[in-house]
């Protein structure tokens, strides 16, 4: 294994980013790293990376002549939003560095500090000193991403996720960008936003947000674009109704039946067949009402494509793909017209099969 030795140089840097730490940390931890870390002209592909303590990273370069550079490094302390320590290796020598970075709150920034620890020779300290903080440098490369990353919505969750899929339709809808930061419920990453550890979580810059509803909310008052609820207050109040009644009731029941197929509490990993029968009647009468909801207009509110549509169609594709809803949908006539008509959106993001749980 190699080792830092002692009598090596070091070099400290300061930086203030204009992201707050979270977002700044997480930068390091992630694909995303590519996007920033290469001197310019030079294109960077992160072949592995295990943000974990023992965990190991490796980055391949193509810079610009040609050469390629590799970079790979061990992960020694990992304390988010607040410490990162790693070891760091190239191919064009055999010096192995100790890399520590802290992040302090700064405003509504950070204050980045890096020591980099382990140099032969003032010459290659001064090389890594010129990579990191030279013009168009890697620190330089961090902000300016940052900074462009934080006029988009970055939403935390589950692409599996009923209520991830329910806001990223509102966003796709309202012609927002945004992306997807692949996250569990009770993960970091979540629990550092919502309190009960629950997805979707949102961020937008410095400001936080929980909840699919909230979510969907701010992005409708934020941002230009039609309008996910209207003005009009009969429309936005049914709106309210059918999320509200669907959210805290309906699911419910389809939250049940799905788990007992997907998730069953058996010994031999197959569906749930005892809680699958007692909550199959519960199951039909709520496809039969939402049925007779959107028989006349195809929609649950008004005749327009609403978050109440958006908020249904998400659980519904999952119910289409377990054999007994699947019957009760098949027969359901104009919730099955509803769906195919809906689901073919646009806006409606990859094929719901792709996004078995």
């Amino acid at each position: 294994m190699n080792t830092i030795a002692e009598s090596t140089l070091s070099l400290e840097i300061s930086r203030r980013i204009d992201a707050p730490p979270e977002r700044v940390f997480d930068a390091w931890l992630s694909k995303e790293w590519g996007e920033w870390l290469p001197p310019r002209g030079a294109r960077c592909e992160v072949i592995l990376i295990e943000p974990r303590v023992g965990g190991r990273y490796q980055v391949s370069m193509t810079m610009p002549d040609g050469r390629t550079v590799e970079i790979s490094g061990v992960y020694r302390v990992l304390v988010r939003p607040e410490k990162l320590v790693f070891t760091w290796l190239g191919n064009y020598n055999s010096q192995e560095t100790l890399i520590t970075l802290t992040f302090l709150p700064d405003g509504t920034g950070t204050q980045m500090k890096m020591r980099q620890d382990g140099f032969a020779d003032a010459q290659l300290r001064e090389g890594y000193n010129s990579g990191w903080t030279g013009e168009n440098g890697s620190f330089d490369k961090l902000d300016a991403f940052l900074r462009k990353d934080a006029r988009d919505i970055e939403l935390i969750g589950a692409a599996q996720s009923s209520f991830v899929r329910t806001v990223r339709i509102a966003c796709e809808e309202k012609g927002v960008a945004y992306r997807l930061t692949a996250a569990t419920p009770h993960s970091p990453e979540v629990n550092a936003i919502h309190p009960l550890g629950k997805i979707p979580a949102m961020r937008h810059g410095n400001f936080q947000l929980f909840e699919s509803k909230a979510i969907a909310t701010y992005v409708d008052r934020t941002f230009p674009g039609p309008k996910l609820f209207p003005d009009d207050a009969k429309l936005c109040a049914q709106i309210e109704q059918w999320v509200s009644v669907a959210n805290t009731g309906i699911f419910l029941a389809f939250v049940a039946y799905l788990r007992s197929h997907y998730f069953p509490n058996t010994a031999d990993g197959q569906p749930d067949r005892v809680a699958i029968e007692k909550v199959l009647p519960e199951v039909e009468a709520h496809i039969a009402l939402l049925n007779k909801a959107v028989a006349d207009t195809g929609h649950l509110a008004g005749s327009s494509f609403t978050y109440a549509d958006m908020n249904l169609l998400p659980i519904l594709a999952y119910l289409r793909e377990c054999p007994e809803s699947a019957d009760m949908l098949a027969n359901a006539k104009a919730l099955a017209r509803y769906f195919d008509q809906h689901s073919g959106r646009a806006t409606v993001p990859p094929p719901f099969s792709e996004l078995r749980p």
